[in-house]
């Protein structure tokens, strides 16, 4: 009649009911009062199943029952614990029948009810702690992830830009009074320097870093902000350094929306007017050409193998199987030998045809030897007077 109402499943869910009401085994069915003849629903407090294994005194879940009990009762220092489904209990098969009806005998003898909590103390109390955290973290990362939305709202929507921004701040400190976070301290700083509220913005990068002193994901950030306030470019260069190095690299940003931040975001404009970041472009991988699965009988490992061609300073990207591709390539070989060919021609006659024979051997070599469908490089470095092809996996 209550479907709302949920029933707990293991150790870590939240707004469930845990219940068990705690006999010995030689109870008779029908006679414990707090059923009054019903089957109830059980989970074991020690293991936190609701399957009907036993949870042993020895069992390393088993923290034991309360020091109060125990005071009153040395030897009884832990309870044991196994669900009966049969009769909808918990059977505790290890405590003293009559010292406990001593203690506590107005529900009859067996009838463990009023020690429910004393028996299985300490795990309870592991155990709310655990659903707490849990419900905390739950409750935080909700409020981190509307700070997001409307930090992203902030970005589209220019016109209500200051409200998105207020917003987002507010969901963010939500989120951070409920469970710190490195994501949410981060986001926090980003929201700051939005607002140019930078000596929050430092504050709080600051507090990631005490928080989290093994991390460098807040060094892009860091970066961003110096560049905002026109500050020294070497130490944004270090920073940004940094950052790529990190575990994971790039403060854990996707490397292409990481470059973008730095290469269109107008916060880095003062870095990128500086010599600084050439030297950080380049350190800029080599942009790769969009990967595609081929269906033949032929994969690389990564089973992504359609290379397209790119010029890329003095490699050219080719499939191994395209001919007019490496047909197309014996037709750059010609314009090389216009240029350089007809310049050198009066000191080494044919030098134009000898470059494209060197070219014309590359293509044979990548054409006739198996690169079991994975793209190669036509590398051609430049040694003075003379271009050198070879080939690379």
């Amino acid at each position: 009649n209550n479907p709302h109402l949920k029933f707990a499943t293991g150790p870590d869910d939240t707004g469930v009911i845990i219940s068990y009401n705690t006999q010995a085994l030689d109870v008779i069915p029908g006679t414990n009062p707090v059923l009054y003849g019903m089957v109830g629903l059980v989970i074991n407090p020690v293991t936190w199943s609701l399957d009907e294994n036993n949870a042993s005194v020895t069992n390393p879940p088993n923290l034991g029952v309360s020091a109060g009990l125990t005071a009153l009762i040395p030897s009884f220092t832990a309870a044991d614990a196994r669900i009966d489904k049969a009769k909808g209990v918990l059977i505790c098969s290890n405590a003293n029948e009559d010292a406990m009806f001593k203690l506590s005998g107005a529900l009859g003898r067996g009838v463990y009810h009023s020690f429910d909590y004393l028996f299985y103390y300490n795990n309870l109390t592991a155990n709310a702690q655990n659903r707490v955290n849990n419900f905390l973290q739950s409750q935080s990362q909700q409020a981190l992830k509307a700070g997001f939305k409307y930090m992203q709202k902030a970005i589209s929507t220019p016109v209500d830009r200051v409200v998105n921004l207020n917003s987002a701040l507010v969901s963010i400190n939500s989120s951070i009074q409920l469970q710190p976070s490195q994501d949410a301290l981060l986001l926090k700083a980003y929201i700051l320097i939005g607002m140019d509220k930078l000596t929050e913005a430092h504050t709080t990068l600051d507090q990631c870093d005490t928080q989290y002193p093994n991390s460098g994901a807040d060094e892009h950030v860091r970066a961003l902000l110096l560049s905002k306030q026109q500050g020294d470019p070497a130490v944004i260069l270090q920073d940004l350094e940094t950052s790529m190095n990190d575990t994971p690299p790039y403060s854990g940003i996707p490397e292409e929306t990481w470059w973008k931040t730095i290469e269109q975001l107008p916060d880095f404009a003062y870095f990128r007017g500086t010599p600084q970041y050439a030297v950080l472009e380049a350190l800029k991988p080599v942009a790769k050409p969009v990967a595609k699965t081929v269906g033949s009988a032929y994969v690389c490992k990564e089973n992504v193998t359609k290379y397209e061609a790119h010029w890329y300073g003095s490699a050219v990207y080719l499939k191994e199987s395209d001919v007019t591709l490496l047909d197309d390539i014996l037709g750059l070989a010609k314009t090389i030998s216009e240029i350089i060919g007809d310049a050198l021609d009066e000191v080494l006659p044919g030098v134009g045809d000898l470059l494209a024979d060197i070219f014309g051997l590359a293509k044979d070599a990548i054409k006739h030897e198996d690169k079991n469908g994975c793209g190669v490089i036509l590398n051609i470095p430049w040694i003075p007077a003379f271009f050198i092809p070879t080939t690379q996996k």
